[in-house]
Parts: C-alpha cells; structure tokens; sequence
C-alpha cells in the first residue's frame, strides 16, 4: 500500500480508539445543543467528505480501497456519536 493509505488506515485506528474511549468515559453523553439544521449541515458534510473519499479510492488497489473505506466509516461513527447521542 502506499503511504497515503496507511496514513488513512492509521487515522481512522485512532478515531475508532477516541469513539471507545470517549463512549467509556461518557464524554458523548453530554448535552450538545445542536439545533435539527446544524445537524442536517453536519451530516451533509459528513456524506460531501465520504464521497470525496470514494472519489479518491479511484486507481486504488482492494487494499488501499478498504483502508478509505475503513477511513470514511470511522469518520462517519464519530460524527454520529458527536452530534446525534
């Protein structure tokens, strides 16, 4: 894999541990004061930067692929867990 790619992987092993431990330590529990139209702008910029991702994995081998894939559902839970819990 190219370096890129294992960046992304290595981003998105670290998103995934700051989720688990974030979820531990009840730091999604808080109240966040979103209002319903910050977080439809916070999901569009969510699914704009995971079709970014897919455009990127053009020309990508499968495991470079799955490394932005791996990458952009990570990304994607900890928005999730930050604006909709």
């Amino acid at each position: 894999m190219r370096t890129k790619y294992w960046t992304d992987f290595g981003i998105a092993v670290v998103v995934v541990i700051a989720c688990i431990v974030g979820w531990f330590t009840g730091y999604f529990q808080r109240s966040n004061d979103y209002s319903e139209i910050e977080k439809m702008l916070i999901l569009i910029l969510a699914f704009s930067v995971l079709f970014g991702l897919r455009v990127d994995m053009k020309g990508a081998n499968r495991w470079e692929a799955v490394s932005a894939a791996f990458l952009g559902v990570a990304f994607l839970l900890a928005v999730v867990l930050l604006v909709f819990v």
